[in-house]
């Protein structure tokens, strides 16, 4: 998901408005801060991106120290990005509280992309015996919110969610393609969700720094095909795991320097 901000905020001119729930405000930004060192601007500048075990252990050299200040300041000063905002809640929210807290962001901010993360910690409008009933109330609400935000406008709203268990073992037989039944206690998610995407891991990919990406659904086009994608753990970046190749449907993890390109069609607009 931060990945998703990242190429909106800094290649496709969109303020983000991120509700964590589960990780700590400062965890968000160091994650993105990180993604951010490996910018292709710095890599032409023949600065290695920084770790982001070592920015959150505090165990940067000097020069990695200034390098990770001058990340800062492009992120947060650049004239050419856009805002990435983070809301933590303290204390248990609805997507009624969600949506009113990004109403008020949008005044300030013009927001036109939220993330919800993750969807199994909002709390359901009212309180019901069945959890799967109770946790499907989110999920249609958070489809309503992204219909009618903003007097109608609508806004995109991407709910981050777990799979389950037993989706998992199947996925691991089935070369890291989920089902739509590995959504944890979430059948509403097949009828409300416009888009359903999956990232699969298991230790070999891990080791070999790669991530499966999967479409489960898709409302207006056809399913893209998985693909693979390259990760850089250390500093939480995803890319092409082949540049030169992109699915039929055209659905790839941009480069940089293909993000690089967009930027420039995008300001001579």
């Amino acid at each position: 998901a931060l990945n998703w901000c990242y190429n909106l905020v800094t290649h496709y001119k969109t303020n983000v408005f991120y509700v964590s729930i589960e990780m700590p405000y400062e965890q968000i930004r160091r994650n993105i801060y990180a993604i951010h060192s490996t910018h292709s601007k710095f890599k032409a500048q023949g600065k290695q991106p920084l770790s982001y075990s070592k920015i959150r252990d505090g165990e940067l050299t000097p020069e990695e120290e200034e390098f990770y200040q001058e990340v800062l300041k492009d992120f947060n000063e650049n004239p050419n990005y856009c805002r990435f905002e983070v809301w933590q809640p303290g204390r248990e929210v609805t997507i009624a509280d969600i949506r009113l807290e990004a109403e008020l962001k949008h005044k300030e901010m013009d927001v036109g992309f939220v993330v919800i993360d993750h969807g199994g910690r909002v709390q359901p409008r009212q309180n019901h015996k069945d959890y799967t009933i109770a946790l499907n109330t989110v999920l249609s609400d958070a489809k309503l919110m992204a219909m009618h935000f903003n007097g109608g406008e609508g806004v995109p709203v991407l709910m981050l969610f777990q799979l389950n268990r037993q989706g998992k073992t199947e996925a691991d037989k089935n070369e890291g393609k989920y089902k739509l039944n590995a959504l944890s206690y979430a059948n509403e998610a097949e009828r409300s969700a416009d888009y359903v995407t999956t990232t699969y891991l298991n230790e070999q990919h891990r080791e070999a720094g790669t991530t499966i990406f999967c479409n489960l659904k898709n409302r207006d086009n056809a399913l893209f095909q998985p693909f693979t994608a390259s990760v850089l753990f250390e500093s939480r970046r995803i890319t092409n795991f082949d540049p030169e190749v992109s699915t039929s449907s055209g659905m790839r993890v941009d480069t940089q320097e293909g993000l690089d390109e967009v930027c420039e069609s995008i300001e001579g607009l």
